[in-house]
């Protein structure tokens, strides 16, 4: 009877071993199942590790430590993450350093398939290499469908400095979700090894989160597929963004627009090639536009006024996309008629493409084939784009337009076109901008939307058919 226990015990211990998903060299980090190990009494983790213990989602080792202040590995992260949300389905991977062999092999497949890991430019995982803070907090951000368009979470940082520029926006999510903290020396140490306590307590504030809030954690909780995040319209196709950071398109294809290689319609959606890790779409009028990850702008589709921005007029149009260059550290994109505009993390925008009416906003009317600084804006914290003018919002509320003007879509109480920003009148403390083809609207803070320019199809909403120069506050009948 002895002997059996000891085997029983044995197996046990080598079944939580490969369950918990550990690498061949430290495979016993999570095998152990005490759930009073000698190495927490007191420590600032304690209640979490033993909640999370017993509850299964975690163990320690087999002389019965749990190491809280060890690293995790990025794999171990993983696994972690997936158990905890039950993560189950899985997508095809090919990244160089994941053998199907591994014990993680499966874990990285259904963090591909949620969409909150997308591995690094040289098609790596490297998945045995510790995770740091500023890398867990992206994959929670992924996980959650954070936007990381507001860096201000981070501000009061003193190492603020010392974060990627790819992770301010996540870890500014986070930090303001209560997720992730800094340490008493008001510091984030992003750079520093997430420990296993740490990963804890963390994975722990989020779980209880999602279940009080029913948080959207990226995936469809009915069959564990890669939902769908994000949709544009141009002027024949649609595109729509997944969680796993993939492109789809379908419909008018005459000009390559729909990414997949070719110039042939789709009546179903196609996959974008060569293009992963996507955060952000749009779509112009034939021509299609993608922000990844890393701040860098990718475009295909018609090229033949440059609005693919790729240096090159001598090919119209590339059906799989091409990076823009000369231009980074991008957090919006927005595409109109045969141009794009892009608005940088510093606040600044950038255009590239035809520039008919001075819709690049550079002064000129020249076209460009290279990004071009809009002149004289700053602070701007959203963008859209008409089929000939441009809006943005400013971090301080108000409206600022440039380009065609024929209808007063400027909003500037004239019909003259511009080529620099100028302000719309009458109008403050706005939180969301959207421009049509000659009309632009507006959403204030208290709830109130104003629109102007063309109005010939009673588009501005204020019971006329008259244009306005200005804006006009739509009206809504009562129920």
């Amino acid at each position: 009877m002895n002997i059996q226990n000891k085997f029983t015990k044995r197996f046990i211990v080598l079944f939580l071993s490969v369950l918990l998903l550990m690498t061949s060299t430290i495979s016993t980090s999570f095998a152990a199942t005490n759930t009073s190990f000698k190495d927490i009494s007191g420590h600032w983790a304690e209640k979490e590790i033993n909640d999370w213990t017993s509850k299964g989602l975690i163990a320690g080792y087999e002389d019965s430590t749990f190491k809280p202040d060890n690293p995790i590995t990025r794999a171990e992260f993983i696994a972690l993450v997936n158990r905890s949300f039950n993560i189950k389905n899985t997508a095809q991977i090919n990244f160089s350093d994941v053998k199907p062999s591994d014990w993680y092999y499966s874990d990285i497949q259904k963090a591909k398939a949620a969409g909150f890991i997308s591995g690094y430019e040289d098609n790596t995982m490297r998945p045995n290499k510790s995770i740091t803070r500023q890398e867990a907090a992206s994959i929670i951000s992924r996980l959650l469908n954070l936007k990381n368009t507001d860096s201000s979470g981070i501000s009061n940082f003193k190492d603020a400095g010392k974060i990627s520029d790819w992770a301010k926006g996540a870890i500014s999510s986070v930090v303001k979700q209560g997720y992730m903290g800094g340490y008493p020396d008001n510091t984030f140490k992003p750079e520093n090894f997430i420990t296993r306590a740490e990963t804890v307590v963390v994975l722990n504030r989020v779980k209880i989160n999602s279940t009080n809030t029913n948080t959207n954690t990226g995936i469809n909780n009915e069959n564990n597929q890669p939902t769908v995040k994000a949709i544009a319209a141009g002027a024949y196709h649609t595109v729509a963004l997944k969680n796993d950071g993939t492109v789809w398109a379908w419909g008018w294809n005459d000009c390559g627009q729909l990414g997949d290689g070719t110039t042939t319609n789709r009546t179903i959606p196609v996959q974008v090639k060569g293009i992963s890790d996507v955060v952000a779409i749009a779509a112009g009028m034939y021509h299609t536009v993608a922000l990844k990850n890393d701040g860098t702008v990718w475009a295909w589709g018609d090229n033949e006024h440059d609005q693919l921005g790729n240096e090159t007029t001598k090919e119209e149009y590339h059906s799989t996309p091409v990076q823009v260059k000369g231009i980074s550290d991008v957090k919006a994109i927005a595409a109109g008629a045969s141009y794009t505009v892009v608005l940088k993390n510093d606040g600044t925008v950038w255009a590239w493409g035809v520039n008919e009416y001075g819709k690049l906003g550079d002064g000129t009317t020249n076209n460009s084939f290279t990004p071009v600084q809009v002149n004289g804006i700053s602070n701007v914290k959203a963008i859209a784009a008409g089929a000939y003018h441009t809006v943005v919002l400013k971090n301080d509320g108000t409206v600022w337009t440039w380009g065609y003007n024929h209808y007063g879509e400027l909003g500037n109480g004239t019909t003259v076109d511009s080529s620099t920003p100028v302000q719309v009148k009458g109008i403050s403390d706005v939180k969301a901008i959207a421009a049509g083809a000659c009309h632009t609207v507006a959403l204030k803070n208290d709830g109130t939307v104003w629109a102007w320019g063309c109005n010939y199809y009673g588009e501005l909403g204020n019971g006329t058919a008259v244009d306005s120069s200005t804006p006009v506050q739509v009206k809504w009948q009562n129920n």
